[in-house]
């Protein structure tokens, strides 16, 4: 798809409206309504919005807050005990992630390429672990808050994907780390 994520909202925006899907902007919701077994039906707009305290009414609610902002915006006694739980038990601090950009004059030339010369085509990968054991102990230490001696990472080249995102015959590539917020210890 030519123009990566710019392009994507718009895709996304041109799609809901051909399905009906009216788009307010400058309107944060306040609250959003729902009932028990009916589920979210409306949203009330803040006092803040171009139309204060206004009621909208919807098949569907569509949220892009985070999961415990969405959640705050709802009754507590209308949500079920089980998932009440669950939302107020979410955490955020499992991980963080640590990043480089990159700018390339061409695209980066991966030694694996000697065994699979398809990983020169392709737009995200791992590095730092042998199988997929490997990658689930590496998580669970980050969950624990070590971080591990041998580290583990992900490496993403948009342009592979999306030539659009970089000047011609140039690149774009960024490498991020998973690491705990607050580590406890190095191992």
């Amino acid at each position: 798809m030519k123009g990566g994520s710019h392009s994507l909202t718009h895709a996304l925006i041109r799609c809901a409206k051909s399905h009906g899907v009216k788009i307010i902007q400058n309107s944060p919701v306040q609250e959003i309504l729902v009932d028990r077994g009916k589920g979210a039906w409306g949203v009330r707009l803040s006092e803040n919005s171009i139309f204060p305290g206004e009621i909208i009414t919807a098949k569907k609610i569509i949220s892009n807050l985070t999961l415990t902002y969405t959640f705050s915006l709802i009754d507590k006694e209308k949500i079920p005990p089980e998932i009440l739980s669950k939302i107020l038990n979410f955490c955020y601090d499992e991980q963080v992630i640590f990043s480089v950009h990159y700018a390339l004059k061409e695209p980066p030339v991966f030694k694996g390429s000697d065994f699979d010369p398809g990983i020169q085509r392709c737009f995200m990968g791992y590095f730092g672990r042998e199988n997929t054991d490997e990658m689930k102990f590496f998580n669970a230490e980050l969950i624990s808050g070590s971080i591990p001696k041998n580290l583990m990472a992900n490496w993403f080249v948009p342009t592979l994907a999306d030539p659009s995102q970089a000047p011609d015959n140039c690149h774009t590539a960024f490498v991020w780390l998973d690491v705990p917020p607050v580590p406890s210890r190095y191992l």
